[in-house]
């Protein structure tokens, strides 16, 4: 897996000895095929009856999970694919990246505003590119979103705009942060 989605990037992974490529943001069917060529048949169906759940999980009360999603931060769909990538309930791996994203989102916020603030390009549009990756990744798509935005005013010279979407980016973390806590509950 690597997060190289460039033109180029593939041919170059596969030349280094990779046996498949699969960039971010992670797709569950791709991963599959990806796990299906380089992975033994046992480990392979234990990934399949773990897609097939998901696939076969009883549906709640549409209109009440509407709602939920609509007012929620975190798209569930992303949740749900990271914790079936878990054995057993304990969602070790889904709880890793919920930790790891809410301890290093606050140095990025910081270094985007320091990058600003010491009109250092490079600083404030590598951590809005970083954390537009690691929201995506863990579905907070609005977060992720404002970022890109955030990276393209850094790389298009709109660097006055940057401190009213900065300010949204930290009101939206927030609201990302109280939601992924109730995973770790």
């Amino acid at each position: 897996m690597t997060a190289g989605a460039m033109r180029g990037d593939k041919e170059r992974c596969f030349a280094a000895g990779m046996d498949d490529y699969v960039s971010k943001p992670i797709n569950l069917e791709q991963l599959t095929d990806a796990l299906r060529k380089s992975s033994s048949n046992q480990n392979l169906n234990k990934i399949q009856s773990k897609n097939k759940k998901i696939a076969k999980a009883p549906e709640s009360n549409k209109k009440e999970e509407k709602e939920k999603k609509q007012d929620s931060p975190i798209d569930e769909s992303v949740i749900e694919m990271l914790a079936s990538m878990d054995e057993g309930d304990e969602k070790v791996f889904l709880k890793e990246m919920i930790n790891v994203f809410l301890q290093e989102t606050p140095p990025l916020i910081e270094n985007m505003k320091k990058g600003f603030d010491k009109g250092d390009k490079e600083l404030f549009t590598r951590s809005a590119h970083t954390l537009k990756s690691s929201s995506a990744n863990l579905g907070a798509l609005i977060l992720s979103e404002m970022n890109k935005e955030l990276e393209m005013l850094g790389k298009n010279g709109g660097m006055t705009k940057a401190p009213e979407k900065m300010k949204e980016v930290e009101k939206e973390f927030q609201k990302v942060k109280k939601a992924l806590e109730e995973y770790l509950k």
